[in-house]
């Protein structure tokens, strides 16, 4: 029994000793001296600080960069601005093709362009209807008097009124298209065609209009031709009236020798006495209209057996091969078939 005593007492102090190891072992911990620890944390503290200033400078970077750009977006909307407000002030002159216009301003403050000359301008002369905006509106004194190197004009129908003597010494010029006879649309003074060559009295038209003016188109809102108005024109051959021409007063033609053809339309209600008297010449009659149309018409039978005598022939798109329908063919009226 004592041996068994003294056996278990040695088991127990052995257990104690093997379990007081593993303990201690278990109790230790890594070590760092007062020194490493601080190093290590200053370290983490110095990336950290880094990032955030890195940080911040990108943010900077950015947002310079952000008012750069509305810099130079500012930039860009005031040099637009500037343009805007350049594009919108007309100028006092322009020239094109040798044709200077001029702005003019009533006591209104209403802006328009004046056609001031037209010394410069050769062969097919094309007046603008308007400059930024404006209308050109009027054609001034003597703007193209003396030109010999004009062969046509086109006056746009923005145009209103026509100074004296606009034409005259144009000794060249073969067409003249233009929105009304005489010197103001629908006007009740000076109305003769030649008033635009220097001569109001219709009895001096064949010495007044140049011999050269073969073809006259009118294209403005015209509703009557008034009486004489082309009256002695002995060289003009080829005329050519607006659709909305009414009326042709008596006399309107009076001797115009070497007219050969017309136009006009249906919108045509009366032809008044002696209208084409005299207009030997003429042998055809192109009418925008039908046969029907042609036939309300009011033709007095005083001295205008040359128009009614004429060959007649009627406006038709599509093509109409009887001898008696015609359209236009770069803006000459032609016989279908012809």
């Amino acid at each position: 029994m004592q041996l068994i005593k003294k056996l278990v007492i040695v088991f127990a102090a052995a257990l104690l000793f093997v379990c007081g190891g593993i303990l201690t072992a278990c109790d230790k911990t890594p070590t760092v001296t007062p020194d490493e620890g601080g190093e290590n944390q200053q370290m983490l503290e110095d990336e950290d600080k880094d990032e955030e200033d890195e940080d911040e400078d990108d943010e900077e970077d950015e947002n310079e960069d952000d008012d750069e750009d509305e810099d130079e977006d500012e930039d860009e909307d005031e040099d637009d601005d500037g343009n805007d407000e350049e594009d919108e002030t007309p100028p006092e002159t322009f020239e094109e093709a040798g044709i200077i216009y001029t702005l003019d301003i009533d006591e209104e403050g209403d802006l328009w362009y004046v056609v001031t000359s037209g010394s410069a301008a050769s062969g097919s002369a094309v007046i603008l209807s308007g400059i930024c905006d404006l209308p050109v509106t009027s054609i001034a004194a003597n703007t193209f008097r003396n030109n010999t190197a004009i062969t046509s004009v086109v006056v746009p129908n923005s145009v209103t009124s026509i100074g004296n003597r606009v034409f005259q010494g144009c000794t060249n010029l073969e067409s003249l298209s233009l929105p009304f006879t005489g010197r103001f649309l629908n006007g009740s003074v000076f109305t003769n065609f030649g008033c635009i060559f220097g001569e109001s009295d219709f009895e001096l038209n064949s010495i007044a209009v140049p011999k050269s003016l073969k073809t006259v188109i009118i294209t403005g809102e015209q509703y009557e031709i008034s009486s004489s108005v082309f009256g002695n024109c002995v060289n003009i051959k080829n005329i050519i009236l607006p659709s909305t021409v009414e009326y042709i007063r008596h006399d309107a033609f009076l001797n115009c020798s070497s007219l050969e053809s017309i136009v006009f339309s249906e919108s045509m209600i009366k032809i008044g006495e002696n209208a084409f008297d005299g207009c030997s010449a003429l042998s055809s009659v192109f009418y925008i209209g039908d046969s029907a149309s042609w036939n309300l018409i009011a033709i007095s039978g005083a001295d205008n057996s040359n128009l009614t005598n004429a060959g007649r022939y009627y406006y038709s798109e599509t093509e109409i091969l009887d001898g008696a329908h015609w359209r236009w063919v770069d803006g000459i009226p032609t016989v279908w078939g012809g």
